[in-house]
């Protein structure tokens, strides 16, 4: 799993082996972080932190 934005982000992610893992980014525009492969990522969700203050996280999006 990949994340990148302008703003530093973080991710919840869960992968079909049941093992869950968190990934923050926060170098700004043109870095990205990663975890290392494995298996099916089935169900995340992200946050930005803008300013002062973090987005709330969005909801869980599954992947079937």
């Amino acid at each position: 799993m990949q994340i990148c934005d302008g703003n530093a982000v973080e991710s919840n992610f869960y992968r079909d082996s049941g093992s869950h893992q968190t990934v923050k980014e926060s170098r700004g525009s043109g870095n990205c972080s990663g975890s290392d492969g494995g298996n099916k990522v089935y169900r995340h969700q992200a946050h930005q932190f803008r300013d002062w203050a973090p987005d709330l996280w969005s909801s869980f999006e599954y992947r079937y």
